[in-house]
Protein backbone atom coordinates (compact mmCIF):
# COMPACT_ATOMS: atom_id res chain seq x y z
CA UNK A 1 0.00 0.00 0.00
CA UNK A 2 1.23 3.31 -0.35
CA UNK A 3 1.96 5.83 1.99
CA UNK A 4 -1.56 7.44 3.09
CA UNK A 5 -2.56 8.52 7.43
CA UNK A 6 -6.35 9.41 8.33
CA UNK A 7 -7.21 10.37 11.48
CA UNK A 8 -10.88 10.37 13.33
CA UNK A 9 -10.32 13.95 14.81
CA UNK A 10 -9.75 16.79 12.11
CA UNK A 11 -6.64 17.89 13.98
CA UNK A 12 -3.59 15.54 14.57
CA UNK A 13 -2.81 16.26 18.21
CA UNK A 14 -6.15 15.12 19.06
CA UNK A 15 -5.36 11.60 17.25
CA UNK A 16 -2.88 10.67 19.99
CA UNK A 17 -5.43 10.29 22.82
CA UNK A 18 -6.83 7.56 25.16
CA UNK A 19 -10.49 7.43 25.52
CA UNK A 20 -12.21 4.97 27.71
CA UNK A 21 -16.17 6.75 26.82
CA UNK A 22 -16.20 4.25 24.49
CA UNK A 23 -16.01 0.37 23.67
CA UNK A 24 -13.63 0.79 20.94
CA UNK A 25 -12.40 4.33 19.00
CA UNK A 26 -10.06 3.78 15.99
CA UNK A 27 -7.69 6.60 16.32
CA UNK A 28 -6.40 6.42 13.32
CA UNK A 29 -4.62 4.50 10.59
CA UNK A 30 -2.73 4.12 7.48
CA UNK A 31 0.18 3.07 5.51
CA UNK A 32 3.81 3.54 5.22
CA UNK A 33 6.08 3.27 2.15
CA UNK A 34 9.76 4.69 2.07
CA UNK A 35 12.93 3.92 3.24
CA UNK A 36 15.90 5.60 5.08
CA UNK A 37 14.06 7.09 7.81
CA UNK A 38 14.00 7.06 11.62
CA UNK A 39 11.52 7.70 14.33
CA UNK A 40 11.09 7.71 17.86
CA UNK A 41 8.01 8.12 20.12
CA UNK A 42 5.58 6.79 22.56
CA UNK A 43 1.77 6.87 22.48
CA UNK A 44 -1.16 7.16 25.11
CA UNK A 45 -3.53 4.65 22.71
CA UNK A 46 -2.67 1.42 21.13
CA UNK A 47 -0.25 0.69 18.23
CA UNK A 48 -0.32 -1.97 15.55
CA UNK A 49 2.49 -2.36 13.35
CA UNK A 50 2.03 -5.08 10.07
CA UNK A 51 5.07 -4.92 7.86
CA UNK A 52 4.30 -6.71 3.84
CA UNK A 53 7.46 -6.11 2.69
CA UNK A 54 11.04 -5.58 3.24
CA UNK A 55 12.77 -4.92 7.25
CA UNK A 56 13.10 -2.80 10.24
CA UNK A 57 15.08 -2.70 13.04
CA UNK A 58 12.59 -1.52 16.20
CA UNK A 59 13.44 -1.09 19.87
CA UNK A 60 11.07 -1.07 23.13
CA UNK A 61 10.63 -2.42 26.60
CA UNK A 62 14.83 -2.07 26.29
CA UNK A 63 15.05 -4.61 23.53
CA UNK A 64 16.14 -4.03 19.75
CA UNK A 65 14.33 -5.94 16.95
CA UNK A 66 14.24 -6.69 13.64
CA UNK A 67 10.66 -6.66 12.22
CA UNK A 68 10.16 -7.79 8.80
CA UNK A 69 7.54 -9.11 5.88
CA UNK A 70 4.29 -11.00 7.80
CA UNK A 71 5.67 -9.62 10.70
CA UNK A 72 3.19 -8.02 13.56
CA UNK A 73 3.40 -6.12 16.38
CA UNK A 74 1.04 -4.82 19.12
CA UNK A 75 2.48 -2.26 21.21
CA UNK A 76 0.68 -1.14 24.71
CA UNK A 77 -0.04 2.48 25.49
CA UNK A 78 2.59 4.46 26.73
CA UNK A 79 5.59 2.09 25.39
CA UNK A 80 8.52 4.44 24.43
CA UNK A 81 9.31 2.96 21.31
CA UNK A 82 11.81 3.78 17.82
CA UNK A 83 12.28 2.16 14.40
CA UNK A 84 14.55 2.82 11.36
CA UNK A 85 15.35 1.46 7.98
CA UNK A 86 18.59 2.18 6.27
CA UNK A 87 18.37 0.81 3.10
CA UNK A 88 15.33 -1.15 1.28
CA UNK A 89 12.39 0.14 0.96
CA UNK A 90 10.20 -1.12 3.81
CA UNK A 91 6.26 -0.98 3.50
CA UNK A 92 4.37 -1.29 6.96
CA UNK A 93 0.69 -1.19 7.99
CA UNK A 94 -0.49 0.99 11.31
CA UNK A 95 -3.20 1.32 13.65
CA UNK A 96 -3.83 3.45 16.54
CA UNK A 97 -6.97 2.72 18.71
CA UNK A 98 -8.73 3.00 22.17
CA UNK A 99 -11.34 2.03 24.34
CA UNK A 100 -13.03 0.73 27.43
CA UNK A 101 -12.60 -2.77 25.50
CA UNK A 102 -9.22 -2.01 23.96
CA UNK A 103 -7.25 -4.89 26.15
CA UNK A 104 -10.80 -7.13 25.83
CA UNK A 105 -10.59 -7.26 22.28
CA UNK A 106 -6.45 -8.20 21.91
CA UNK A 107 -7.33 -10.95 24.65
CA UNK A 108 -10.77 -12.28 23.03
CA UNK A 109 -8.37 -12.41 19.79
CA UNK A 110 -5.74 -14.20 21.66
CA UNK A 111 -3.17 -11.70 20.30
CA UNK A 112 -0.57 -10.66 22.60
CA UNK A 113 1.71 -7.18 23.42
CA UNK A 114 4.36 -6.16 23.29
CA UNK A 115 5.87 -9.28 21.08
CA UNK A 116 6.81 -9.40 17.13
CA UNK A 117 4.62 -12.45 15.89
CA UNK A 118 4.97 -14.04 12.41
CA UNK A 119 1.58 -14.25 10.56
CA UNK A 120 2.83 -14.15 7.04
CA UNK A 121 1.72 -12.28 3.92
CA UNK A 122 -2.05 -12.00 3.79
CA UNK A 123 -3.53 -10.27 1.46
CA UNK A 124 -6.69 -10.32 3.31
CA UNK A 125 -5.52 -8.08 5.75
CA UNK A 126 -4.24 -5.60 3.26
CA UNK A 127 -8.01 -5.35 1.61
CA UNK A 128 -9.74 -4.64 5.32
CA UNK A 129 -7.02 -2.37 5.89
CA UNK A 130 -8.21 -0.57 2.40
CA UNK A 131 -11.54 -0.53 3.26
CA UNK A 132 -10.82 0.60 7.21
CA UNK A 133 -8.96 3.75 5.02
CA UNK A 134 -11.67 4.21 2.68
CA UNK A 135 -13.97 4.39 5.69
CA UNK A 136 -12.48 7.45 7.47
CA UNK A 137 -12.60 9.34 3.89
CA UNK A 138 -16.61 8.70 3.97
CA UNK A 139 -16.82 8.99 8.12
CA UNK A 140 -20.20 9.62 7.90
CA UNK A 141 -22.95 8.49 10.48
CA UNK A 142 -22.17 4.58 9.93
CA UNK A 143 -18.55 5.35 10.54
CA UNK A 144 -18.04 4.19 14.07
CA UNK A 145 -20.35 0.92 13.56
CA UNK A 146 -18.40 0.07 10.12
CA UNK A 147 -14.75 0.99 11.73
CA UNK A 148 -15.34 -1.19 14.81
CA UNK A 149 -16.58 -4.14 12.57
CA UNK A 150 -13.43 -3.95 10.21
CA UNK A 151 -11.21 -3.65 12.79
CA UNK A 152 -12.79 -7.04 15.02
CA UNK A 153 -12.20 -8.98 11.19
CA UNK A 154 -8.86 -7.39 11.23
CA UNK A 155 -7.78 -9.02 14.58
CA UNK A 156 -9.85 -11.93 13.41
CA UNK A 157 -7.81 -12.75 10.63
CA UNK A 158 -4.67 -12.38 12.45
CA UNK A 159 -5.50 -14.46 15.33
CA UNK A 160 -6.55 -17.25 12.43
CA UNK A 161 -3.25 -16.84 10.27
CA UNK A 162 -1.42 -17.12 13.34
CA UNK A 163 -2.85 -20.10 14.28
CA UNK A 164 -2.80 -21.52 11.21
CA UNK A 165 1.10 -21.04 10.76
CA UNK A 166 1.00 -22.85 14.45
CA UNK A 167 -0.82 -25.44 13.61
CA UNK A 168 1.42 -26.10 10.10
CA UNK A 169 4.74 -25.48 12.42
CA UNK A 170 3.01 -28.38 15.13
CA UNK A 171 2.41 -30.48 11.79
CA UNK A 172 5.56 -30.42 10.18
CA UNK A 173 7.00 -31.12 13.64
CA UNK A 174 5.13 -34.80 14.43
CA UNK A 175 5.94 -35.15 10.35
CA UNK A 176 9.79 -34.81 11.32
CA UNK A 177 9.42 -37.18 14.54
CA UNK A 178 6.61 -39.55 12.77
CA UNK A 179 9.98 -40.02 10.20
CA UNK A 180 12.69 -39.85 12.73
CA UNK A 181 11.10 -42.97 14.72
CA UNK A 182 10.13 -44.58 11.35
CA UNK A 183 14.03 -44.70 10.68
CA UNK A 184 14.85 -45.61 14.13
CA UNK A 185 12.35 -48.39 13.73
CA UNK A 186 14.29 -49.65 10.51
CA UNK A 187 17.40 -49.26 12.09
CA UNK A 188 16.81 -51.40 14.85
CA UNK A 189 14.68 -54.35 12.66
CA UNK A 190 17.75 -54.21 10.35
CA UNK A 191 19.93 -54.51 13.47
CA UNK A 192 17.83 -57.41 14.32
CA UNK A 193 17.85 -58.98 11.10
CA UNK A 194 21.81 -59.05 10.85
CA UNK A 195 21.53 -60.47 14.06
CA UNK A 196 19.31 -63.46 13.13
CA UNK A 197 21.40 -64.22 10.04
CA UNK A 198 24.76 -64.25 12.04
CA UNK A 199 23.05 -66.74 14.46
CA UNK A 200 21.77 -69.02 11.62
CA UNK A 201 25.09 -68.79 10.79
CA UNK A 202 26.59 -69.75 13.54
CA UNK A 203 24.50 -72.46 14.07
CA UNK A 204 25.20 -73.84 10.53
CA UNK A 205 29.20 -73.88 10.94
CA UNK A 206 28.28 -75.61 14.28
CA UNK A 207 26.43 -78.32 12.06
CA UNK A 208 29.08 -78.77 10.00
Amino acid sequence: MKTQTYYTAPNEPSANMRDNSKEIVINCVGAVERNHYSTRSVRNDYYIMYVIRGSQTISFDNKTFVIADGDLLILEPHTPYSYSAKDAEVNYLWLHFTGCRAQQKLLDAGLKTNTIVHCGHSVRIIELWERMCHEFTIHDKHFENMSNAIFTQILTTFSRKIQSIGKEKNLQKFCKQKEKETNSSQKLKGKNNLKYYEQKGKQKQNLQ
